[in-house]
């Protein structure tokens, strides 16, 4: 009986071995001669002692270990489970060479990928591919912090918009507000910041093939009703909607020899007066007559930081698209306010409450240029007292640059507040000390009741000295809305405009009347006097922080006065006409005038500063938060 049968007929007991070596035959009928002689030399040996209880030892540990072997793989091949199936046969390791592994059906005819790296040339054109990635700044709702945001643009966009590079973004003050109408935003779309671009053109849609091409340098605003955002590194314009103005060689080489910045210390104003050397070299000087100058720290677009005088750092170096990102949204806001504006007469006086802001300071120079037609033009600026230097150069820049012998210009500051000079530990919050309103009443009837040739202010000839128009800026309800001014104890007091008069204040602002001192200052309504409320016209102090000034929370669909309808309608029952200019309004034509009158040198912007906007953007938008300014962010290629 061969082994085989007898592990499948019979079990053996391998832990006793047999008083004689097994013979390691596979096949008895076929005996082995090399196992033969194997068997003579192991008879000649001596057979070794066991020891105790302890089987003999294995003479031959190497044949006992194939014997062991050889039976295992006899008994794995007489189990069904582990028969492999004919199918799978070029699995077995013993007919791996004979059996070839068959091929999957699919490999017959998928053609052979090059082992070659992907290059660059090898990507289909842009404009070929359905969506490419953008990256802007943008909020979910004012309650979320702002950050950057990845979104997608799908190609081929439609037929009445175009794809524009943006390079340049300025963010104003004003442009914040716009977070402030999303109080919940249940969309999935976010909302981007920013108005003005620069920047360009990548793709055209097919309607508007014969106005604009790929390359266009070009410049606008976007509509103020979208959630679109000038900060974006591509957006979709979409000319009509939004203005976009295509600029050629002739005009950016003009705008790049232009500056736009309006500086205090301009000393390219043509005009002298007498003394004003003198002056200059006695300003800034301390006691040992060496010239003082304040140093301040600016970051450049590396980071670093570098000290520069405060005359060094007004002169910011502006490029071209920069420049043109600058000069759009402060016009058209201010365009918004003064197109109220009564000019049939020749003689206006108008008082801006805060004149110190960016829209402030462009208001003046529209009424300085594009109304030639004003003989005469008084303005009361009302700014806060930490603004007056400054303001007094520009006021002064202001009296060279535009004058006219042929018309009478001037102007008059009044501070609302008293700077507060008091110690204070860092950090500290330092308040804010407000005049009493009947000493600020008194400042600004001192600067009304000012003789126009000469003449006494009397009953008959004080509406020539009231107000046309009222732009309210910074909110006029602590000192102009209060309906409390004591009259007959200014008119105790002994102060200049004493002089000018010939009868009593009572008299001339008929203080028997009880109404509030805005409505004494103003002429009549039949004379046209119109005031523009550009910010939340029932805010309790004068305020510079753009989440006080404008909450949308007022300004919905019951507001009469966001409705041209209803607003006419009212104004039937007031004593003046009185506007709402909060929500933003642009036109083509009001910034190729902006264009223009920049191009002209004649028109000039506060700009704090040029920075990265990858850059502690957040430090810089808190600021503009807080306080009136306006920045150029350089959006980086993407």
């Amino acid at each position: 009986m061969s082994l085989q049968e007898q592990d499948l007929g019979s079990e053996v007991d391998i832990t006793q071995p047999p008083s004689q070596p097994p013979k390691y035959e596979i096949d008895s009928e076929t005996p082995n001669k090399d196992n033969q002689q194997d068997q003579e030399q192991t008879k000649s040996k001596p057979a070794k002692k066991s020891v105790g209880f302890a089987p003999p030892p294995e003479d031959d540990l190497k044949e006992h270990h194939e014997y062991l072997k050889q039976k295992q793989e006899i008994e794995i091949k007489s189990s069904p489970f582990h028969k492999i199936p004919p199918e799978l046969s070029y699995l077995d390791k013993q007919h791996m060479t004979a059996t070839p592994k068959p091929k999957p059906i699919t490999d017959i005819n998928k053609p052979q990928i090059p082992n070659s790296r992907l290059k660059l040339t090898d990507l289909p054109d842009l404009s070929k591919l359905k969506f490419f990635d953008i990256k802007d700044l943008s909020v979910q709702n004012k309650e979320t912090e702002l950050q950057f945001h990845y979104t997608t643009l799908n190609l081929p966009t439609s037929s009445d918009s175009v794809i524009v590079d943006i390079k340049y973004g300025s963010l104003n003050s004003f442009d914040l507000c716009k977070i402030n109408q999303y109080l919940l935003n249940l969309s999935n779309i976010k909302v981007g910041l920013g108005y003005e671009f620069a920047g360009v053109i990548t793709n055209v849609g097919s309607s508007l093939n014969s106005k604009f091409s790929v390359g266009d340098i070009v410049f606008g605003l976007i509509d103020p009703t979208s959630r679109r955002g000038a900060l974006s590194t591509s957006q979709i314009i979409y000319p009509g909607r939004d203005v976009l103005i295509k600029i050629d060689e002739d005009t950016l080489k003009k705008i790049e020899e232009t500056d736009i910045c309006l500086n205090p210390e301009d000393k390219n104003i043509e005009g002298f007066e007498v003394g004003e050397e003198e002056e200059e070299n006695n300003v800034g000087s301390n006691e040992s007559g060496e010239q003082s100058k304040q140093v301040t720290e600016v970051e450049d677009d590396t980071g670093s930081k570098t000290s520069k005088t405060s005359s060094e750092s007004q002169n910011l170096e502006l490029s071209p698209l920069a420049k043109l990102s600058s000069i759009s949204l402060l016009y058209n806001h201010s365009k918004q306010m003064i197109q109220h504006l009564n000019d049939k007469t020749k003689k206006v006086n108008i008082l801006i409450n805060g004149a110190d802001t960016n829209i402030g300071l462009t208001i003046i120079q529209i009424l300085l240029t594009e109304h030639k037609n004003l003989e005469f033009i008084s303005f009361i600026l009302v700014i806060r007292e930490k603004s007056e230097q400054y303001m007094n150069k520009i006021i002064k820049n202001f009296e060279k640059k535009y004058y006219d012998p042929s018309r009478i210009i001037r102007f008059k500051i009044v501070t609302f507040d008293i700077f507060n000079d008091g110690l204070y530990f860092p950090g500290e919050k330092i308040p804010i000390s407000y005049k009493k309103p009947d000493f600020f009443a008194t400042e600004i009837i001192d600067s009304l009741l000012v003789p126009h040739d000469n003449e006494l202010v009397n009953e008959t000839n004080i509406n020539n000295y009231k107000l046309d128009l009222f732009i309210d800026l910074i909110g006029c309800k602590k000192y102009f809305q209060s309906s409390s001014t004591k009259f007959h104890e200014i008119d105790t007091l002994n102060l200049p405009f004493k002089q000018n008069i010939s009868v009593s204040i009572e008299k001339l602002f008929n203080s028997s009347k009880k109404e509030p001192f805005l409505n004494k200052i103003l002429k009549p309504k039949k004379m046209g006097s119109t005031v523009v409320s550009g910010c939340k016209f029932t805010l309790s102090d004068p305020s510079y922080n753009i989440n006080k000034l404008i909450d949308f929370n007022e300004q919905n669909y019951l507001n009469p006065w966001t409705n041209k309808f209803t607003k006419n309608l009212f104004n039937n029952f007031t004593e003046y006409n009185y506007f709402e200019e909060i929500f933003l309004k642009i036109k083509q034509e009001w910034c190729n005038n902006a264009l223009q009158l920049v191009l002209e040198n004649k028109l000039k912007f506060k700009i704090d500063g040029v920075y990265d906007w990858r850059k502690d953007y957040k430090k810089y938008i808190k600021n503009l938060t807080d306080n009136d300014g306006k920045i150029v962010f350089k959006v980086e290629d993407f």
